[in-house]
């Protein structure tokens, strides 16, 4: 781990793309903890060239939860996201904007929760969609093209589905893993956690296993999900994201 102390209330340090201490070959970029008056943590992000990437208050030292306005910025040092925290929740309006400067998006939110009409734009300055929640609720919507014409709705924000849902996700693992003979031969059993990321498109990759038992099992578990059929992927602001998703294998014996 490399980092360096610049005073006794100041610290810097290389970190990676979530914001975890590292050496400098593997950095994204570094970080700025200053200890203030009030003794909460003042924290910037540069990336490597030195331009600032991030600027925000945390609470504690173990920069857990946020406090105040923090801002992220893109490389050509325009505004990407702003807006405030209370006590580690979002509050009040958030902006998005294009990495030209363009307003993306206007977004509330009240203790955490999408609370408000939210906006989103086109790069051309038009309305793209108009989406109204209570509590985190969704209430109603409407979406344009970027001509201003009204569309087809779709979903302001939706998590990741299989086909059939839960229950054709269940029904494929049933169906579709094999408990391999020697495994069961040796009384070899247990529950192998295996990562995933759905794409934009929907399509399973960049599969492995993070939680192995026997290397039998950790093989089987990985050819089912690398062969599973794609999902519909999750929706963000009306996007399609990519998203890492975990599932266990549960090998169970059945005369244990």
């Amino acid at each position: 781990m490399s980092f360096c102390t610049n005073a006794q209330d100041t610290l810097s340090y290389y970190i990676t793309k979530d914001g975890k201490t590292t050496t400098k070959e593997n950095a994204i970029g570094t970080r700025k903890v200053v200890k203030t008056n009030e003794g909460t943590y003042l924290v910037k992000d540069f990336y490597l060239d030195g331009q600032l990437q991030m600027t925000g208050t945390y609470l504690s030292k173990k920069l857990e939860k946020r406090t105040g306005v923090f801002t992220t910025y893109y490389k050509n040092g325009q505004v990407e996201e702003k807006g405030g925290y209370i006590k580690g929740e979002k509050e009040g309006k958030w902006l998005i904007y294009y990495e030209n400067g363009q307003l993306d998006a206007e977004i509330p939110y009240a203790q955490n929760l999408l609370h408000g009409t939210i906006l989103t734009y086109w790069e051309n300055g038009t309305l793209k969609r108009k989406d109204i929640f209570s509590n985190g609720e969704f209430e109603k919507g409407s979406c344009y093209d970027n001509a201003g014409k009204e569309i087809e709705y779709t979903y302001f924000e939706s998590m990741p589905e299989f086909p059939g849902g839960v229950e054709g996700l269940m029904n494929y693992l049933r169906e579709n893993v094999i408990y391999p003979p020697d495994a069961k031969a040796k009384g070899i059993a247990g529950k192998v956690f295996v990562n995933f990321v759905i794409g934009k498109d929907g399509v399973v990759r960049d599969v492995k296993v993070i939680m192995k038992v026997h290397h039998l099992l950790d093989k089987e578990a990985l050819r089912v999900i690398e062969t599973m059929p794609n999902w519909t992927p999750e929706m963000q602001r009306g996007k399609k994201v990519s998203v890492s998703y975990n599932i266990p294998i549960n090998f169970i014996l059945k005369d244990k």
